[in-house]
C-alpha cells in the first residue's frame, strides 16, 4: 500500500482539504479553498463587469436645459431608442416658438459616443421660409462634449467637419 496514494477529503471549518500520502509514507496538505476562493471572486467580478457593459450608463441620458444664449430655457429629454440616443424637446420658452422650435421636436438625434465624454449628433437647425411664418428644418452634424455630470458644450459645424460654428451650452435638470 506503500506505492498507492491514499486521497481524503475531509472537511475542516468550511474549507476542502486534500491528504496525500506518497510511496514514502509522507502526507501533504493543500487548502482547495484558495483555488476555489480565487475562482469565485473571478467570477464576481466578470459577472458585475459584464452585468454592468450591458446596463445603459450613457452619462447624457436625462434631462438638460439650454442656458447663455437667445435660446436659454429649452429642455430636451435625452433618451435611447434603438441604437442610438435622441433628444426631444420638451418645453419651448415663447422665443424657441417664434424661431421655429416645438415641444416634440426631435432636436438631437442619431447621437454616438465617440468617447467615454464626447460624442457626435445631427443638431435640428429651423430656417425661416422668406416672406412667411414658416420653418424649414435641417439637420447639421454636431459634436457634444460632456463637460461634467451636469454640464453638456454643444457645437454646430459650420461646413462639413470644420470645427467651428455656433456653440450651445446645457445644464442636467431634475426629470419631470
Amino acid at each position: 500500500m506503500n506505492r498507492m496514494k491514499f486521497r481524503a477529503a475531509v472537511a475542516k471549518s468550511g474549507a476542502m482539504e486534500t491528504e496525500t500520502i506518497s510511496k514514502n509514507g509522507r502526507s501533504s496538505k493543500s487548502q482547495m479553498s484558495r483555488g476555489y476562493f480565487f475562482a469565485k471572486v473571478c467570477f464576481v467580478v466578470l459577472s458585475v463587469l459584464f452585468f454592468s457593459s450591458c446596463q445603459n450608463n450613457d452619462k447624457i441620458i436625462g434631462t438638460w436645459e439650454r442656458y447663455g444664449d437667445v435660446l436659454e430655457g429649452m429642455r430636451i429629454k435625452v433618451v435611447k431608442e434603438g441604437e442610438h440616443l435622441k433628444g426631444t424637446i420638451i418645453y419651448s420658452t415663447d422665443f424657441s416658438k417664434e424661431r421655429g422650435f416645438a415641444e416634440g421636436d426631435v432636436k438631437w438625434k442619431n447621437i454616438k459616443k465617440m468617447t467615454d465624454a464626447k460624442y457626435e449628433y445631427e443638431d435640428l437647425k429651423k430656417t425661416r421660409v422668406p416672406y412667411s411664418d414658416l420653418f424649414e428644418p435641417s439637420y447639421g452634424l454636431s459634436n457634444l462634449e460632456l463637460v461634467s455630470e451636469n454640464e453638456i458644450y454643444t457645437r454646430v459645424f459650420s461646413k462639413g467637419t470644420e470645427y467651428v460654428g455656433t456653440e450651445q451650452k446645457w445644464k442636467r435638470v431634475k426629470d419631470e
